[in-house]
């Protein structure tokens, strides 16, 4: 396994040639077309049941007297493997108004790094959301940093045990968050 170490985030990383790096990069893909082709009850399988996933509201502070980042005061979302399993179910009924006609979603995933860490591996990505609402000609957009921990489950294949996303807006300029991030 061939490591780098990252001088901005202080973190040994795997080289982009590394087998692992492939295997989290293949996972990640396959995440978002999943996620993109509404197989929201694959998705489930792809999650830990001891899952922690939480998007966490940007504070904006002004540079003079930001003190050192602190853990986030709110949050858009904090879930659970159970909680996540009851919004796909009830995604997936007809009766789920606020995605009729569904949200058509586009995500680009990008600038990954990886890091071994024993158990897990830690993926940090960016990914961009595009989305389509009803006849609507306008692109919402979405961008964020997001930080996730990965299980090994196989030789080849992980379970996600946790995920933060880092929004890069401190308003969101999206009409719903209903969809999975």
């Amino acid at each position: 396994m061939s490591q780098v170490v990252d001088p901005n985030r202080q973190m040994l990383r795997i080289r982009l040639s590394d087998p692992l790096y492939a295997d989290v990069l293949g996972w990640l893909i396959d995440e978002a077309r999943q996620l993109d082709g509404f197989d929201l009850e694959g998705w489930l399988g792809r999650l830990a049941p001891d899952l922690r996933y939480s998007v966490p509201v940007s504070e904006t502070a002004e540079r003079a007297t930001a003190a050192p980042q602190a853990a986030p005061r709110n949050s858009y979302l904090e879930e659970t493997f159970d909680s996540l399993e009851l919004r796909v179910r009830r995604l997936l009924l007809a009766s789920a108004w606020v995605e009729n006609p569904r949200t058509r979603t586009r995500r680009f995933v990008s600038n990954v790094l990886v890091e071994d860490r024993g158990e897990l591996v830690r993926a940090t990505s960016y990914l961009l959301v595009l989305c389509s609402r009803g006849d609507s000609p306008a692109y919402e957009i979405l961008s964020c940093e997001r930080e996730d921990d990965l299980r090994r489950r196989g030789e080849d294949d992980f379970e996600l045990v946790r995920r933060e996303v880092r929004i890069d807006q401190a308003v969101l300029g999206l009409s719903t968050l209903s969809f999975l991030l």
